[in-house]
């Protein structure tokens, strides 16, 4: 049968009344034959083919189907179907079926999503082996002693990337400017939140007055419009003016509600941004997205970063831009003092101050509350109490610049000779590590003659905002 030649076979439709559709030979080799069936130009259509007796399927839809039949067997044809909204030409020659529409066709498709199959595999013949002779541990045990070596490499790498000069600070300064700009680039900080653009106000609204304390909800568009993010805002009732601002930085299962003592929950974080607006400072608690199991799970945050890492962006660095440029607003306000900015951070709030007042050199004071750790310990070895590289369920959190070049003490590095202050709990698992990386952090200033820039207070308790020595510190050099 040629291409061309009438089709004198049975051609059968649903319904019993409506538009005609055609079947045209598009093509045929030895093996097989290709028809094309014409569907009228509007209607969803539900179409049985009888091909020589042998082959029934169905066509739903509104499209020219192409439809295969294979000679050699006696099993279904394929259709292939693409969509159409006009009909293709008439033939000369055709079979030709009564169609009945069963539903109004829209211009629009809704696609549908196909989930992933689940494989079980089966066997197919008795095995061989009674059991595996290769093994996951050996396949897991090689990957880590090669990260093992890594661990060293990095070390290594990242002695070679710092070359302090102590003869000055302005010589200090301008040893380390340049890996400050290279921290930026690896935590991936938008460059348009670095670029001093003031945000927009998007709204600014009372929220509560309380003991003393008034707070207000401020929503910034921010980094040139490309973000927003909301603020509480609290200050003190008889706050002078102009006022020193700290940024409050809360840690995991935190809302700016709980780190001001709005929602009646008095966690770890102590009221900590509370108690500094008491204090007599306007304190600023962005919205940052800190998980917390079973309330908003990592999963959040975790969807965030696995998302943007392929497009080389990570939540930290996004975060950390907009308080940047957050401060753009905030420190040109009448009733901050620009010159008297710090921050304060409890936990995972202590790993966003620390950053923070890495790569923004307008941050005069840092507290770090219960972060300061030996980082390298902390991800790549089993004989930290809290590695993180082992947690199944973890928030996407620690630097993301590479161990090659960064940790808590290059950090602390680039914070010199700004004012930093840590904290830590006495039973805090954290805490054990800490007096040892703050001392080569100290190292930098006492070198530079600056031993009172710097202080640590190991508290009675566990991990928790204390806001006690470091309370002092702050005053001493936020305060007039």
């Amino acid at each position: 049968m040629g291409v061309g030649t009438r089709i004198a076979l049975p051609l059968v439709a649903s319904g019993s009344s409506g538009d005609s559709a055609e079947l045209r030979q598009a093509s045929t080799t030895a093996a097989d034959e290709e028809w094309t069936a014409i569907l009228p130009p509007a209607g969803s259509y539900q179409l049985t083919f009888q091909v020589e007796g042998l082959y029934n399927f169905t066509v739903d839809g509104s499209f020219s189907g192409v439809v295969r039949v294979d000679a050699t067997t006696t099993s279904t044809p394929s259709v292939v179907a693409s969509p159409s909204t006009t009909p293709s030409a008439q033939p000369t020659s055709s079979a030709t079926a009564t169609i009945t529409p069963t539903s109004t066709p829209t211009a629009t498709m809704t696609p549908t999503i196909v989930a992933s199959p689940t494989i079980t595999p089966t066997p197919t013949n008795t095995p061989v082996l009674s059991g595996r002779v290769t093994s996951e541990s050996a396949a897991y045990n090689s990957v880590w002693s090669y990260l093992d070596t890594k661990v060293q490499a990095a070390a290594t790498a990242r002695a070679g990337a710092w070359d302090y000069d102590y003869e000055s600070v302005d010589d200090y300064l301008s040893s380390v400017e340049g890996n400050r700009e290279r921290l930026r680039v690896a935590l991936a900080i938008p460059p348009e939140c670095l670029n001093g653009s003031m945000p927009a106000v998007i709204s600014d609204d009372p929220v509560v007055t309380y003991e003393g304390v008034v707070v207000r909800k401020l929503v910034l568009g921010l980094c040139e419009g490309s973000l927003q993010l909301e603020w509480l805002i609290a200050s003190p009732q008889d706050a002078a003016s102009p006022s020193p601002l700290i940024i409050g930085l809360y840690g995991t299962c935190g809302t700016p509600e709980r780190a001001l003592g709005l929602d009646g929950i008095d966690d770890y974080q102590r009221r900590f941004a509370f108690r500094l607006a008491q204090a007599g400072y306007v304190v600023a608690v962005p919205n940052l997205m800190a998980a917390c199991p079973g309330y908003h799970p990592y999963t959040l945050p975790n969807q965030l970063e696995a998302r943007g890492t392929f497009l080389d962006q990570h939540v930290l660095g996004i975060w950390l831009g907009q308080i940047i440029s957050g401060l753009d607003y905030l420190s040109a306000q009448a009733e901050i003092a620009p010159a008297r900015i710090g921050t304060y951070g409890i936990s995972l709030g202590g790993l966003y101050a620390m950053h923070l007042a890495a790569v923004d050199e307008r941050i005069e004071v840092a507290v770090v509350s219960g972060w300061v750790d030996d980082r390298t310990l902390q991800t790549q070895s089993t004989a930290h109490p809290y590695p993180q590289w082992a947690l199944t369920e973890h928030d996407f959190q620690n630097s993301r610049a590479p161990l090659s070049f960064v940790t808590d003490v290059e950090l602390g590095a680039l914070i010199v000779p700004r004012k930093l202050f840590v904290e830590y709990g006495s039973n805090d698992v954290i805490g054990q590590y800490t007096p040892g990386v703050y001392a080569q952090i100290a190292d930098k200033y006492d070198r530079l003659g600056l031993r009172d820039y710097h202080g640590i207070a190991m508290e009675q308790g566990g991990h928790e905002a204390f806001l006690l020595t470091s309370l002092q510190f702050l005053n001493r050099w936020l305060q007039p």
